[in-house]
């Protein structure tokens, strides 16, 4: 079924997640509509630390170094080329936006803590790589990322710019995967994982729920729910949000194939494992379970096998890493709040 949500026209009123600053806010190119900022913190001129600062050249411990995270902790997981990075929320809270690499692959791991949402942005734009910050600025309850110089302005569940600058550069996306650290311990013992020395921060729960649900099946507002968008920056063409449950899932490992822009897109997922993923299957090719139990591997029909990360480990097609849809996981408050045109599984 469809949900239609009618746009916010009023402008927030300016709330303070920590400490915020009392400068005026610098007056920002604003979006034509849907115009709702929050101020956190005013951007900070080129040098100048600000509440979240630049982070790059993360460092990193193995899995049984971690003593403090629960099996219910949630993390990310960029995969590349068959090495895993993990990046616990835990740690991610201070930062909000990592600047990483795996090789060639340039990427940057943005967590928002009030939307729950984890996204990872290609750094690679124009033949630059760009280092991106938390800018202290909400737009829609969401974090909104910029560049060092604090010259452009993203929305990150929308993956687009809400300046003039930004949107011309059209910062794409890569493959992440949400998942808990129990799965990680168990099934990535290898895995580098992300941590900083400092103090965690534990930002205050923001689950914006008014409503309390009439029985087990409906959806609330503080379920998390993987969502993958259809019609993204295609013209002329609104986007649609194909939207599930996680508490819909089955423990087991659920398989699925879908037609997403003229595309066979596969959907990985296990309530169990809490774990959720997309590719994009490329032409001729047929993809398949090759077992049921988890982590899953898939088999097309030429041979080759690809892992959980949709990187292949073996056959004619070795090496290779399919891409994956736009998707990801975020509160449903926040899915109803950025989107108009949602269609629940």
């Amino acid at each position: 079924m469809f949900y239609n949500f009618k746009n916010y026209l009023l402008l927030s009123v300016i709330i303070s997640l920590t400490a915020c600053s009392k400068n005026a806010v610098n007056e920002i190119e604003k979006p034509t509509e849907e115009s709702r900022w929050i101020n956190v913190e005013k951007p900070h001129p080129t040098g100048e630390i600000g509440l979240f600062p630049l982070h790059k050249n993360p460092i990193y411990k193995t899995v049984h170094q971690f003593s403090n995270l629960k099996d219910d902790d949630k993390v990310a997981i960029v995969s590349y080329q068959n090495k895993i990075k993990v990046y616990p929320y835990l740690y991610t809270n201070r930062y909000e936006i990592v600047n990483d690499s795996i090789g060639d692959y340039f990427y940057a791991v943005s967590y928002c803590p009030q939307t729950k949402s984890a996204i990872n942005f290609n750094r690679i734009v124009q033949n630059d790589t760009l280092d991106l910050v938390a800018s202290g600025y909400l737009y829609k309850d969401n974090m909104v990322p910029s560049d060092k110089n604090y010259q452009m302005y993203w929305s990150q569940m929308q993956m687009n710019g809400i300046t003039k600058e930004a949107d011309f550069l059209n910062l794409q996306t890569l493959n992440l995967v949400e998942t808990n650290w129990k799965t990680v311990v168990n099934y990535f013992p290898d895995a580098k994982v992300y941590y900083y020395e400092g103090d965690i921060v534990t930002p205050k729960n923001n689950d914006n729920s008014n409503s309390i649900a009439k029985n087990s099946a409906e959806i609330t507002d503080a379920d998390p729910v993987f969502s993958i968008i259809e019609n993204f920056k295609e013209s002329g063409k609104e986007r649609i949000v194909h939207s599930y449950a996680i508490k819909d899932f089955s423990n087991g490992i659920s398989f699925q194939e879908i037609i997403l822009n003229g595309n066979k897109t596969l959907l990985i997922g296990s309530k169990e494992h809490y774990f959720f993923t997309t590719f994009i299957v490329p032409n001729g090719l047929t993809l398949q379970l090759e077992k049921a139990n988890f982590p899953p591997t898939l088999i097309d029909n030429e041979g080759t096998k690809w892992n959980s990360f949709g990187f292949a480990f073996e056959g004619p097609r070795k090496g290779q890493q399919l891409a994956s849809a736009k998707s990801y996981v975020a509160s449903w408050w926040a899915w109803k709040d950025f989107f108009k045109n949602i269609e629940v599984k």
